[in-house]
């Protein structure tokens, strides 16, 4: 007797159930090296852009807010949108495109809003120098008097940040479930594993395009300098990588799947046998997108499913909050940091100044660091679960966190070249850690009955997807904190030394909280 199964999608959609080729899977997996090449431009370069544009590191960080907001709010609507998308073209991919527009925009938006700031009307005299053409170089250009800044160019540029930010972080979701539904259950593991690869070639590929000096290259200073070069590639490659991801594979409609469904329920009435129904493997994937489309997205249920965890989820939440705030402030201001305190330069310097020069050099070299750690984030993805097996969950967490906390506080001692390369690969260590354990934990607390049905309030049990789901917001809401706090204590302390400083700290605060996770046998 045979099971029951749709020629339909097996006759149009094979792919969907054979396992792919290498080749296959990097191709799939191709779209997060542009995504991720985009967030190093972002990540290297942003902070020094909005601080030549004349914001202080106050303004600066409340313009980070921004995104987290926004991606705390529309991520779960975006992806309920997701699920129920009827287009003849698929669920996920319409999302990827949409997405990668955004991010196109704030590509172009960040290193031009100046520019575009002088067309529309801002005033010239803002600028330091008389060659503030929008054709020198952005360090040029967008250099604005300390007591006045161009707001026109400050408007698009705040609004090129939060497109690339939001964007950033939100296609990353849909890119990989694309990935997952498209591939058989036993492809899973290998396309995670591409996928972080991936991404860890692409950050490493635009930081270190990044570290390089465009200026004294004919074709870099003939686009604008170091700065719009790197976006323009980012730009570049962002589009190529995205189209090769899309154009892969065809996803099966939501409506096709749904026929498919009911038509398999009704044939599997005369496949009864002892109580256990024979299902094929389409009739799976059918009744799993049915479920998830019968599921509304309803914002008050969110936060409740946020605010009121069990006590296991409460632990692992804080933990992650606390270890993204560690790793954010690294993140996102590491190469100010090296700008200002490892070479001693100033943003608001005058143009040609000694101190703005040095400061121009400092963000190319933490560029390099960045790419340090890219790269040691791509190696230790390879090895991290071996570690796990040999010295179990609790030991690599903690463990990854204070190799992390100890290296940051060795950066902001020493202040020196070498140390910015070879200390940044313990945020590698740190980002690895972050994107493995706390999803293997949640894993095990349901395979192991540890999030259990209460009839307490205070805690609400949610399913492995939900839990999933709230583990993501522990990005959005750190980076909110992060952004209130840290630039008014980088103004109070007037170093941005404090970046470090908190990123250390805040490390190990994380893994003081990651000791009282409950990890069962993990």
């Amino acid at each position: 007797m045979t099971n029951p199964k749709s020629e339909v999608l097996t006759n149009t959609y094979p792919h969907i159930y054979r396992r792919k080729t290498t080749g296959e899977m990097l191709r799939l997996s191709t779209a997060i090296l542009g995504i991720e090449f985009a967030y190093s431009a972002e990540t290297a370069f942003v902070a020094p852009i909005l601080l030549l544009l004349g914001l202080d590191h106050t303004k600066m960080t409340i313009v980070w807010a921004i995104s987290p907001i926004l991606a705390f709010f529309i991520s779960p609507l975006l992806g309920t949108l997701s699920d129920r998308s009827r287009l003849s073209c698929g669920r996920r991919r319409p999302f990827i495109l949409f997405l990668s527009i955004g991010l196109v925009a704030g590509l172009i938006f960040v290193p031009f809003g100046a520019d575009v700031g002088v067309l529309l009307g801002d005033n010239a005299s803002q600028f330091k120098g008389s060659n503030s053409s929008i054709f020198n170089s952005t360090e040029e250009a967008i250099v604005g008097d300390a007591n006045t800044s161009p707001i026109i160019g400050v408007i698009i540029t705040i609004l090129g940040t939060i497109l690339l930010d939001f964007n950033a972080d939100v296609s990353q979701s849909p890119t990989r479930t694309y990935m997952m539904e498209v591939c058989t259950p036993d492809d899973h593991a290998r396309g995670l594993s591409t996928l972080t690869m991936m991404a860890g070639i692409g950050g490493f590929l635009g930081f270190a395009l990044g570290g390089i000096d465009w200026n004294d290259i004919e074709i870099g200073n003939w686009i604008g300098g170091n700065i719009k070069f790197l976006f323009l590639m980012a730009t570049i490659i962002l589009i190529i990588s995205v189209t090769v991801t899309v154009t892969s594979f065809k996803e099966i409609p939501l409506d096709l799947m749904e026929k498919a469904n009911k038509k398999a329920d009704e044939e599997n009435k005369n496949f009864i046998n002892n109580d256990e129904l024979l299902e094929s493997p389409v009739v799976d994937i059918a009744e799993t997108v049915t479920s998830q489309n019968s599921d509304k997205f309803n914002m008050k249920e969110y936060i409740k499913s946020i605010v009121f965890l069990s006590r296991p989820m409460k632990i692992l939440y804080l933990t992650n909050v606390l270890a993204w705030i560690s790793f954010l402030s690294y993140a996102l201001y590491f190469t100010d940091f090296v700008g200002e305190c490892v070479y001693g330069g100033n943003p608001m310097g005058l143009q040609g100044s000694e101190e703005l020069n040095a400061y121009n050099d400092g963000v190319r070299f933490g560029c390099w660091g960045l790419a340090m750690y890219a790269l040691a984030c791509s190696i230790y993805s390879l090895i991290i679960e071996i570690l796990i097996k040999k010295f179990k969950a609790k030991c690599v967490f903690i463990g990854g966190l204070l190799v992390y906390s100890i290296g940051m506080v060795a950066l902001v001692l020493l202040k020196s070249k070498i140390s910015v390369l070879i200390l940044s690969a313990t945020a590698g260590i740190a980002f690895t850690t972050l994107f493995n354990i706390p999803y293997l934990i949640i894993g095990c607390y349901h395979t192991n009955e540890v999030v259990e049905i209460t009839v307490k309030k205070s805690e609400r049990s949610l399913g492995l997807g939900a839990d999933l789901a709230v583990i993501n917001t522990t990005m959005f809401v750190a980076q909110l904190l992060l952004s209130i706090g840290l630039g008014t204590a980088i103004s109070v302390f007037e170093n941005a030394t404090t970046v470090i400083w908190t990123a250390a700290i805040f490390s190990l605060c994380a893994a003081i909280a990651a000791s009282k996770i409950t990890y069962h046998n993990l």
